[in-house]
C-alpha cells in the first residue's frame, strides 16, 4: 500500500479549517461509523450545516490525498434536499434537467454526439 503524500502547508492549513468546521457542526465525525448512526448522524442539521458538513469532509480527503481542487455542493432534491459534495473536477449532471432536455430531439441527439448520454433513440 502506497503511503500518503505529505500535505503542504497551504493544504494542512485547508484541512485544519475543515477540521474544525467539522469539530464546531458534527462533533461526532471522529467517532466510529456505528456510533455516529446510533447518535442519529446529520439528523440535528439544517440541510445547509449537512451542506457544509459534507464540503469540510470532502476538502479533507481531497487534501489527505495530496489534491488541490475545490469542492462544489450539488443538490438533488425529492422531498428532502440532499447535499452531494464533488471535486470541482468533476462532472456534474442534474439528471432531473437532463430528463427534460431529452424529450427535445435536436438537443437529445447533440447529447448523444457529445457522450454524455447513451442509447434512448426511438
Amino acid at each position: 500500500m502506497p503511503t500518503p503524500p505529505i500535505p503542504t502547508p497551504a493544504q494542512q492549513r485547508d484541512i485544519d479549517a475543515a477540521e474544525a468546521t467539522l469539530d464546531r457542526l458534527y462533533p461526532d465525525w471522529r467517532q466510529p461509523p456505528e456510533q455516529r448512526r446510533r447518535r442519529g448522524g446529520f439528523a440535528h442539521l439544517t440541510p445547509d450545516q449537512i451542506a457544509q458538513v459534507k464540503q469540510a469532509l470532502k476538502i479533507r480527503d481531497l487534501r489527505l490525498r495530496g489534491r488541490d481542487e475545490g469542492v462544489t455542493i450539488t443538490w438533488s432534491a425529492k422531498g428532502h434536499p440532499f447535499a452531494h459534495p464533488a471535486p470541482i473536477s468533476a462532472p456534474t449532471v442534474d439528471h432531473y434537467a437532463l430528463r427534460e432536455a431529452m424529450h427535445d430531439p435536436e438537443i437529445a441527439a447533440l447529447l448523444r454526439s457529445r457522450g454524455i448520454v447513451r442509447g434512448g433513440e426511438q
